[in-house]
């Protein structure tokens, strides 16, 4: 490191210019505080006659008990300035920027200058070498105009506290000065790149925080401007610090909203999209969201559901179940011609419930866990790679984000419990899958056969009692069923009755009006019955030429009428009578007896 870093750091991070105040000394110069103007470093060069290097040192304001706090060779007593309130600094090839950086913003943030003495006429020696002064051309230097500091970004810079060099004390500075700038607002123009890793307030210039704070504005007004990685991870810390919203909905809106805008739309590389989707599930979990699926990472959810839907498979349909078979396998399924179908992702879906109904390894395992294993557990870190202050007590508590992934959380680390990839029996898995794959393909006659692989061959009798299922079920939508609608019974057995009435002598009129008188009081004094399996009875006992006479005269049920109801029935079906009453009894017509067994048969199956 050399004075020039210094000098650079100085002007990006506060505004503060060199100032070059001794014609006799050019090597001498000063860095001020830009406020009150007073000093926080006098920077000195010197040229060495024996090396004809140039040594730069300088002296530093704060605080003598850094070289307590910090016990290297490049820090010493100081060089020039008097007093407890300055150090010593030489810049070597071993000297630590980021520790000279961090003296330097403790210099500025020191509060007020106090008296000092600068003494010029008496340079002292270094290792006993004698250093004359040598004049440098320093005109070639531009010289900025200080950049304007607002009120609330130099309070704030007042509350950073120097107690430790700890992530810890990082992350709460950064807290406790972003909750004071909660709702401050900037509209400066900052168009230079920002380049720095866990950025804080802290870690800025003023350029770039009234730059950050500009670029914040525009996005809460629901703007999103094209910016840097730095401000991008900055306005992500704010959000999972309550920084800036109004609820713990309201910030996972704001994360779910930046996703949006800048991942989705490739505006930022994928690291920071998988710090944002462990972040906001870390969130969710440490607030105990209601409704986390909303938040989840889309992968992470499907996993899970995948998982579910094989898991308890009797509850999911056909195309559900195939469709979590296929997002969990990496190879085969990614080309079936079998799930192209309704027919291919029936079968699948069938062959899964059968081997969890009856599949079990020499462990006893289902094919579940077989496939998938238990859950494990995972030591769980919450908000890595962010800057976040953990300013509440750790608390007990248990939680689960999905039905198969829960959290149980205490201290400062959680215990995580789900699946993970790394512990599926892919080959016992997706050597499933493709003697399925080839199986069925073979059944349903579909492209080329797949290769047979010997140590699939477990899987074949379980194939086998699909296939044929199937097959079977295929049989019976093909038979014809007997579709009655006994709802018009009423209306064709009075059309029959008027038929027969006007075939009938004056007598048999009469007669049958006595008969008629007698079934309707009884069947006014008897229960109602079932006529759909009355019917089916008659048909089936003359089917099997038994008697249906008691049949019919418990139910007070006239031959001839039978006769016209049953043809009537069945005619739709047989496009013909398939019963003959000769005036004493009733018989099948015997070219359509096995059309009526069929028929009858396909009804009693459904």
């Amino acid at each position: 490191m050399d004075l020039k870093d210094l000098t650079n750091y100085a002007k990006e991070k506060y505004g503060i210019e060199e100032e070059f105040k001794w014609n006799d000394f050019p090597g001498f110069s000063v860095l001020s505080d830009p406020v009150s103007k007073k000093w926080v470093a006098l920077l000195m060069r010197q040229y060495d006659e024996e090396t004809g290097d140039i040594i730069e040192r300088c002296d530093l304001k704060c605080g003598r008990q850094t070289l307590g706090e910090y016990r290297v060779p490049y820090l010493t007593m100081s060089y020039r300035m008097k007093g407890d309130k300055w150090i010593g600094i030489k810049f070597v090839h071993s000297t630590n920027p980021n520790l000279i950086y961090k003296l330097f913003d403790r210099a500025v943030s020191s509060g007020e200058q106090r008296g000092y003495t600068i003494v010029l006429d008496s340079l002292k020696n270094d290792s006993q070498k004698v250093f004359q002064s040598t004049p440098l051309n320093f005109s070639s230097m531009k010289r900025k105009q200080t950049i304007f500091i607002p009120d609330m970004i130099r309070k704030m810079q007042k509350i950073y506290e120097y107690k430790d060099n700890s992530f810890a004390q990082k992350a709460k500075n950064f807290y406790w000065q972003g909750k004071y700038m909660e709702s401050y607002e900037d509209d400066f123009v900052f168009e230079d790149d920002v380049r720095i890793y866990f950025p804080t307030y802290h870690d800025l210039s003023i350029p770039q925080l009234r730059g950050y704070f500009a670029f914040r504005t525009i996005v809460r007004k629901g703007e999103y401007p094209d910016t840097n990685a730095s401000f991008g991870y900055m306005y992500l810390y704010e959000l999972i610090n309550d920084i800036g919203v109004s609820s713990k909905e309201d910030a996972l809106e704001k994360m779910k909203a930046f996703r949006e805008h800048y991942i989705e739309t490739n505006k930022f590389d994928k690291i920071i999209s998988q710090h944002l989707d462990r972040w906001m599930t870390d969130y969710v979990v440490k607030n105990r969201i209601d409704t986390p699926i909303h938040y989840l990472n889309e992968e992470l959810f499907n996993f899970d559901l995948s998982l579910l839907k094989l898991k308890y498979p009797e509850i999911y349909d056909d195309k559900q179940i195939s469709d979590a078979l296929l997002s969990l396998e990496d190879k085969t399924l990614k080309r079936s011609l079998v799930l192209k179908s309704e027919k291919g992702q029936h079968l699948f879906a069938e062959l899964w419930k059968l081997l969890s109904q009856k599949y079990s390894d020499n462990s006893r395992r289902g094919i579940f866990e077989a496939c998938f294993n238990k859950q494990k557990m995972y030591r769980v870190y919450p908000f890595g790679g962010a800057v976040y202050y953990k300013k509440d007590k750790p608390e007990e508590y248990t939680y689960e984000l999905t039905p198969l992934r829960k959290y149980i959380c205490h201290k400062e680390s959680w215990e995580e419990y789900r699946y993970d990839k790394i512990y599926f029996n892919q080959h016992l898995f997706s050597g499933l899958l493709h003697e399925a794959e080839r199986s069925f393909r073979i059944y349903l006659k579909l492209g080329h056969p797949l290769k047979e692989m010997a140590d699939e061959a477990w899987i074949k009798p379980y194939l086998d009692e699909v296939i044929q299922t199937d097959i079977k079920e295929e049989e019976e939508a093909r038979r014809p069923k007997v579709e009655i609608d006994f709802s018009r019974l009423d209306t064709i057995r009075k059309d029959a009755k008027i038929t027969e009435e006007s075939l009938m002598t004056e007598e048999e009129q009469r007669e049958d009006e006595v008969i008629e008188q007698v079934v309707t009081t009884a069947e006014e004094k008897q229960p109602a019955i079932d006529i759909y399996p009355l019917y089916l009875s008659i048909m089936e006992h003359l089917l099997e030429d038994q008697p249906i006479t008691d049949i019919l005269k418990d139910n007070h049920l006239m031959p001839s009428l039978v006769t016209d109801i049953l043809n009537e029935l069945f005619y739709d079906e047989i496009g013909d009578n398939v019963l003959e009453f000769d005036g004493s009894r009733i018989t099948v017509v015997e070219d359509y007896r096995d059309d009526i067994l069929q028929l009858l048969e396909g009804d009693h199956n459904e």
